[in-house]
């Protein structure tokens, strides 16, 4: 159930998230969770996967079509 997610940010930074399920603000910031291969809730057994600071958010786009990245802008988290 894995999506990927590519977050640009105001530094003209873009990030991708490959192991993520979802994600939520937390004040300050934006966090990308894993909720596991049978979960489809955001809740108390959910991992953070990485966090950005809300305000440094331009987008957020889920799905591949924004996969076609430079390397050193390229970022896999693993979970």
């Amino acid at each position: 159930m894995m999506s990927t997610f590519v977050v640009q940010l105001t530094n003209d930074r873009t990030h991708t998230i490959d192991t993520a399920d979802a994600y939520q603000p937390e004040g300050p910031l934006t966090t990308f969770f894993s909720t596991g291969s049978n979960r489809t809730v955001l809740d108390s057994w959910s991992t953070r996967i990485a966090s950005f600071r809300t305000s440094d958010i331009i987008a957020i786009h889920r799905g591949n079509e924004f996969a076609m990245l430079d390397a050193e802008d390229h970022l896999t988290l693993a979970g």
